[in-house]
């Protein structure tokens, strides 16, 4: 039976707050079925809000629905967080949600977003996959801009680093584990632990 693709554009808009010293990237949302509000990380079995809330030890109240985006959209503004993905446009095998099942049509133009956004210092990318993760997608957008990313090194905590340049200015990207509970099989703590390293 042949295979059967769907052609998706991104369905959330980037959301940098005034003053965002972080970008984090992801690769695209879950489908549709699994969101619990219409914004980023809104599945439940997703750890990025949990370990948000780990890091900062509060909680978030609202669960669904606009309420809960407004909530959360509030946390990174406090915490100088912007969010994005790194594809704009990509088909995806129908019934399936995993980056593997991802193709690329269209990547976010990430050097206009920190042209805009001239007080982001570092790229926190969520997924660290070859080729199909943000880190894979991010090497291609490098690839076609015709930019160097530094090589990739893993350091003491189990986070990846790299850094580059652009329009005369230098960036760090680092590179935790999924908080995909499907991805990386990483402890809560553990992460937790990663990701407040990756936004100090």
């Amino acid at each position: 039976m042949e295979a059967k693709y769907l052609c998706l554009s991104h369905p959330f808009e980037t959301y940098i707050p005034t003053d965002a010293k972080y970008l984090v990237i992801g690769t695209f949302p879950t489908r549709q079925i699994n969101w619990d509000f219409d914004f980023y990380y809104s599945n439940s079995d997703n750890r990025f809000w949990p370990i948000m809330e780990g890091i900062s030890r509060t909680q978030f109240q609202k669960k669904i629905g606009k309420p809960a985006i407004e909530e959360r959209k509030q946390f990174l503004k406090q915490r100088q967080i912007g969010i994005t993905d790194m594809l704009q446009k990509c088909y995806r095998l129908v019934e399936k949600s995993g980056d593997e099942h991802l193709y690329p049509i269209v990547l976010t133009d990430i050097f206009s977003l920190l042209e805009k956004h001239d007080t982001i210092e570092s790229l926190v990318l969520t997924s660290r996959t070859e080729v199909f993760g943000a880190l894979g997608l991010l090497k291609t957008y490098f690839i076609q801009k015709g930019t160097v990313m530094e090589a990739i090194q893993r350091n003491s905590h189990n986070i990846l680093e790299g850094c580059f340049s652009h329009n005369g200015k230098d960036y760090e990207i680092l590179v935790p584990l999924s908080p995909s509970s499907r991805q990386d099989k990483a402890d809560l703590p553990d992460l937790i632990k990663m990701y407040k390293l990756c936004f100090s």
